[in-house]
């Protein structure tokens, strides 16, 4: 036993030498993936209720606000998708169900490759848009996330309180920051 973790941890020193960072993440000890959620400045966030799919409102950190973001750089500068951290790792939110007709988010559809930046669900690229975002909480710079499948459209929701659906074909949109 002794044996094979000194040589699991010879492979993984090998690795760092070798500077293969793809290899290093792969040989390297599971750890916990860090927690971020996408808010606006009440703290109302997206969130994966009761584990998805459907994406709704809440207010304040729980594990179902574990959506990040995954850039997108063959898509453009600024070009991104948000990853569900909830449930059904690795699917990113897009149009309901990937239904190429449903601006209500969903969480459980097809990421695009992030090597490609293609092959994802309808409505799983985003880019940010600045104009007309106050200052947020703690000097973080809130933006509007466009949605690249409904043109015009940014992420918002119709009302307020918890269990709202979020959509993406809104004008004008929510402000969001990605806060850790």
């Amino acid at each position: 036993m002794l044996r094979s973790k000194f040589m699991a941890a010879a492979v993984s020193a090998a690795l760092v030498l070798g500077g293969g960072l793809t290899l290093i993440a792969t040989a390297a000890p599971a750890q916990a993936q860090s927690f971020e959620e996408q808010c606006d400045n009440s703290g109302v966030c997206l969130n994966l209720w009761n584990g998805g799919p459907y994406v709704q409102t809440y207010g304040g950190t729980t594990g179902n606000n574990n959506i990040s973001i995954q850039w997108l750089p063959q898509r453009g500068p600024g070009y991104f998708q948000l990853v569900n951290n909830v449930e059904g790792y690795p699917n990113c939110l897009g149009d309901f169900n990937g239904e190429q007709g449903d601006a209500r988010i969903g969480g459980f559809d097809t990421c695009n490759n992030p090597n490609t930046g293609y092959g994802g669900s309808w409505g799983t690229v985003f880019y940010m848009v600045r104009s007309n975002c106050p200052p947020g909480a703690g000097g973080l710079v809130p933006e509007m996330y466009m949605s690249n499948h409904w043109p015009g459209g940014a992420i918002n929701h119709p009302g307020s309180g918890n269990n709202q659906p979020w959509y993406e074909n809104s004008s004008p949109g929510d402000c969001l920051v990605q806060t850790s």
